[in-house]
């Protein structure tokens, strides 16, 4: 029987991807930021984590430094023995869908990608009969 593996995450890219061909294939690596907040006592505390993730045969125009994302995917662990033979390991976000809210590279005043809003439908407020 197979475990479960599925990860979703929302956040910011940290850095431009960085791009690299394996064999006949395009793989890119990043890392985002994920903001998260909580209570400490009377006060709201913000903190954040960073995942490095990768994904295959994409076209990096998009992954870059302050865009915002959804990333799904799974956990993966990567293994390998360092220059001493000691092994070592990192789990990394393999991921299958990233969905960007930016589609522009224009950067604001902090190095981020302006998030643009999304439309909505109109809503009917009356049936026409």
């Amino acid at each position: 029987m197979t475990d479960i593996n599925s990860i979703v995450i929302h956040g910011r890219i940290v850095k431009d991807a960085d791009v690299r061909q394996v064999s006949n294939n395009t793989v890119l690596t990043f890392t985002i930021a994920v903001n998260k907040g909580y209570k400490k006592g009377d006060e709201w505390v913000n903190d954040v984590s960073f995942f490095d993730c990768k994904i295959w045969n994409k076209n990096p125009d998009k992954y870059i430094k302050g865009a915002a994302c959804t990333v799904s995917g799974a956990l993966d662990q990567e293994r390998w023995k360092d220059s001493t033979g000691k092994s070592a390991s990192r789990v990394v976000i393999k991921a299958d869908l990233v969905q960007f809210e930016s589609t522009g590279k224009a950067l604001d005043n902090n190095g981020y990608a302006p998030s643009e809003p999304v439309a909505e439908e109109p809503v009917q407020q009356a049936f026409p009969f």
